[in-house]
């Protein structure tokens, strides 16, 4: 019985103890990647559509997104067959981006996708 108490008390502690996620001002604006996975890359994103321009090889995608909870989001690829890459893409792929982290003008991302669970970390910093 005590363990379990206190084990109980442990999580209700950390709980208390949890950084809130603000992720309310990072559902609009403007921001920046630069990476070795995807290189660098402008994000705007107003309502239910976002842009990306990878500017390393100049190409833009547009997405369909799609709020799940305060700091979840599917982004479904729009108007175009192919990802930035050129790589042919599944008419129902789609991906999962969850923000995980918030800063003063930076955000951090684990994106997954419905053809992959490997999640891919990316911090964004705000632009506008």
């Amino acid at each position: 019985m005590r363990p379990l108490l206190l084990g109980l008390l442990m999580i209700f502690s950390l709980n208390l103890c949890a950084q809130e996620l603000d992720c309310s001002k990072f559902k609009n604006g403007k921001f920046r990647i630069d990476s070795e996975f995807i290189g660098e890359m402008i994000i705007e994103r107003k309502g239910n559509k976002q842009i990306e321009h990878l500017i390393t090889i100049d190409k833009k995608s547009t997405f369909k997104v799609k709020w799940i909870d305060e700091c979840t989001y599917t982004l479904k690829l729009k108007n175009q067959a192919k990802d930035q890459l050129g790589a042919e893409m599944p008419k129902d792929f789609y991906l999962i981006v969850e923000i995980i982290e918030t800063k003063e003008n930076s955000y951090v991302t684990s994106t997954t996708s419905n053809y992959s669970n490997v999640p891919v970390i990316i911090e964004l910093f705000k632009i506008d």
